[in-house]
């Protein structure tokens, strides 16, 4: 197969507009930071595209020969990208005046982006959308493991969204266009993450009274926990305490490592207070429940997930989930769902 010819029709007259504006000593610091970010821009598809026409220039075919002495072919990109020739990043990074690493991950993504993201890269070389969030898509869905035909469906999904969302929207839909394209890969994944749960205090040397606590947990777990400290950090607030939020919560964790102190100040009488003739009143199952927080859930379900039970939902400050898994985010608590 020959040289796929790359070609880019590059904005000489917004360069020419930014010109004139920074050579203007008049010119506004608005107009000229909109100059500086139009000159970026333009820059920035200049280099993209210069990178992805070495790679073509610079490609090696499966069936090509080489020695173990010669140059060699190396795959920079991921599933359906092409081979290159090895010295490719020591020279883009000599030209870059950037180290061998930044190099490599750079013409990984242009690669990546040319073979497996049509749409993105288009968007790309237009001006429409910038690199650097254009090189976050591939580089999640290169680091998720998803195949050439799997990534060019995630592409054809956000194209619509490209240029338009916000990064914060733009990489939950892409989350949810990676499970609608790969529901066995992304559902083996969030298995084996659970796998990896762990909890563990760190002490802190600079503070032998000061400790760090770190864990993994299932998201209903982490959910509730935060949730009951927050509750615990509001009730010492109302009994007077002057301390800030965070250190009322940092109390409350405290407070949750001895569960009779907490259930007294969430509502649960404990021995604290009694008189030594007094028993602890017995801790029913309708009294347990009253220590729960409500949630307020929203969750966004497509009419076809109703209906066939498979399928995406999104859960609001969540992001996209199987609705198999929704049962692990709610777990077992006083729901309120819409």
């Amino acid at each position: 197969m020959g040289l796929v010819r790359i070609v880019c029709m590059f904005d000489m007259d917004g360069v020419q507009q930014a010109g004139q504006v920074l050579a203007d000593p008049d010119a506004s610091g608005m107009e000229l930071l909109h100059a500086a970010i139009k000159l970026r821009t333009i820059s920035e598809t200049v280099e993209a595209t210069a990178i992805a026409r070495l790679a073509e220039e610079n490609r090696w075919s499966d069936t090509d020969e080489y020695t173990v002495e010669g140059r060699r072919p190396v795959r920079i990109g991921a599933d359906g990208t092409e081979l290159v020739d090895e010295t490719l990043p020591l020279e883009i990074a000599v030209a870059r005046g950037s180290s061998v690493g930044t190099a490599t991950w750079l013409l990984r993504d242009v690669v990546n982006l040319h073979a497996r993201h049509p749409h993105t890269w288009k968007a790309v070389l237009a001006g429409e959308f910038p690199l650097w969030q254009a090189q976050r898509i591939a580089q999640a869905c290169a680091d998720t493991g998803l195949s050439r035909e799997q990534t060019l469906a995630v592409d054809q999904y956000l194209q619509p969204a490209l240029g338009r969302l916000g990064l914060g929207r733009l990489t939950r839909l892409l989350r949810a266009a990676m499970m609608i394209a790969a529901p066995d890969l992304l559902a083996e994944q969030a298995r084996r993450a659970k796998e990896l749960r762990y909890c563990r205090r760190h002490s802190d040397l600079d503070d032998p009274g000061s400790s760090w606590l770190t864990a993994r947990v299932d998201t209903a777990d982490a959910i509730f926990f935060d949730a009951a400290i927050d509750r615990l950090a509001d009730i010492l607030g109302e009994q007077g305490d002057t301390d800030d939020k965070d250190h009322r919560r940092a109390k409350a964790v405290g407070i949750l490592a001895t569960p009779a102190h907490a259930l007294s100040l969430l509502g649960v009488h404990s021995r604290r207070g009694l008189a030594d003739d007094q028993d602890v009143p017995t801790l029913t199952r309708q009294v347990a429940q009253t220590a729960l927080p409500t949630t307020q859930v929203f969750v966004h379900v497509h009419a076809d997930t109703l209906a066939t039970g498979s399928g995406v939902a999104r859960v609001e400050q969540l992001g996209p989930v199987f609705v198999t898994g929704l049962e692990q985010i709610l777990g077992h608590s006083r729901i309120k769902l819409t």
